[in-house]
């Protein structure tokens, strides 16, 4: 770390944060929940237009959510933004027929030459994650086999990143065990007809694992591929990066120049040398790419770098946790708006916070080194946008110069008052 650069950014934090003053307001614009209180965390959000059916050219916000009903699976709604009701549909609310399917932790729109569509990684711990796909945003079809054809038992239950990167489609797996020490896998989908014309999707030809448990770089403690993106280096360089969650070892960094099996390597694996375990949320930002990550020890952190396959050149933003206190575990949110304004959304664990800091805290910044507080303990807007059952800001999206912001309910209110929330940030 270059610690002259990283007390100037400690200093800029302290500023923003402190000198906060800002005019921000928030809406809820959903019921809570979606009118069940079962569906705890909004999981995934997404924009799509659909390309065929009666929503054909209509562009609409999808939400996926993840449930801890029992009986039923996840759900997805969507509603039109932009309209003056905003109203909420329900678009699927029976985890696709499979009580299993609790959670679509992953959205991502993908065009190929068949079409474009919306796909959706849904968590199933019986029998592996199921990758759903929409063409008019109702009908839904499955395109990959339980456990994408492999004999994995436990690290491919869910997915979390997905990348469209050079005409393909990346998929990464999560291994959500807690006894399992399975590594994940990272998927490419490449779509594959039987026939040219008029044949359907071969779903064994079209997936390839370009990384797999038992290559090389595999690594002991590896939970998931946790978010992924292609980035050109001040060097002009292109890499295809892959970022991991791995709890024993910390965070890794994988490149590749053209994401093919074999041409992969270990670039960072040591956490950015603190051993923080996870690289949750990654964007560009003025030539920059940013990694939010979390931490049970250190709490979330930011951190960014021009040359990322030199592990010596990252450089840590602020203070552990922006200075709120370890129990600020995650960067959940990372998003960058159209007018280049960055917002980081955390999940605190609300066990032994003060309860002055109970509820998720939302940033922003313009240039991503001095970040100022628009929902939290110094902010207008309280921890949680002033519900302490929020402990996370889950998901963000901008749609229509408007944005977006998903909640998450802690599993530490087992009986709370309610599921998760939709806001939107008024500016």
């Amino acid at each position: 770390m270059k610690s002259f650069f990283a007390g100037l950014v400690s200093i800029l934090m302290i500023l923003a944060i402190c000198g906060n003053s800002n005019s921000e307001t928030f809406e809820k614009i959903s019921e809570s929940g979606f009118g069940n209180d079962k569906n705890r965390y909004a999981w995934s959000m997404c924009e799509f237009t659909p390309s065929a059916g009666d929503s054909k050219g209509i562009k609409f916000l999808y939400v996926g959510t993840n449930s801890d009903s029992s009986k039923n699976g996840c759900e997805i709604h969507r509603m039109k933004p932009g309209t003056e009701d905003e109203m909420w549909e329900p678009v699927m609310t029976d985890g696709f027929g499979i009580k299993h399917n609790k959670g679509i932790r992953m959205m991502i729109v993908y065009e190929n030459q068949y079409g474009k569509a919306l796909y959706a990684g849904v968590l199933n711990r019986k029998k592996g994650c199921h990758i759903y796909r929409t063409f008019d945003g109702l009908n839904w079809e499955l395109i990959n086999f339980p456990n994408f054809g492999t004999r994995a038992h436990k690290s491919c239950a869910s997915t979390r990143s997905a990348a469209v990167i050079n005409g393909a489609l990346y998929v990464g797996t999560v291994n959500d065990s807690r006894f399992s020490t399975e590594n994940p896998y990272l998927f490419r989908f490449i779509e594959k007809r039987t026939m040219e014309i008029d044949g359907e999707i071969d779903i064994e030809a079209s997936w390839e694992a370009v990384i797999k448990p038992s290559d090389e770089i595999s690594s002991y403690g590896r939970m998931a591929f946790s978010s992924m993106l292609l980035y050109t280096d001040k060097n002009n360089i292109q890499h295809i990066c892959a970022f991991t969650w791995n709890a024993l070892k910390g965070a890794h960094l994988l490149t590749s120049e053209t994401g093919d099996s074999g041409t992969w390597k270990i670039v960072m694996d040591n956490g950015f040398k603190k051993h923080v375990t996870g690289v949750f949320n990654t964007v560009e930002h003025n030539g920059y790419l940013y990694a939010g990550t979390g931490d049970m020890d250190y709490g979330f952190n930011l951190f960014r770098s021009n040359d990322p396959a030199n592990p010596d050149s990252w450089e840590q933003i602020g203070e552990d946790a922006f200075g709120t206190g370890k129990y600020n575990k995650y960067l959940w949110t990372l998003l960058k708006a159209s007018d280049n304004t960055l917002y980081l959304g955390t999940c605190l664990f609300p066990a032994f916070a003060p309860s002055a800091k109970k509820g998720a805290f939302l940033y922003k910044s313009s240039d991503g080194l001095a970040w100022t507080q628009i929902v939290g303990d110094v902010s207008d807007t309280g921890p949680g946008f002033g519900d302490p059952e929020n402990f996370g800001i889950r998901v963000g999206i901008e749609v229509e110069n408007t944005i977006y912001f998903g909640t998450a309910i802690s599993p530490l209110f087992p009986f709370g008052s309610h599921g998760c929330e939709i806001w939107k940030l008024i500016k």
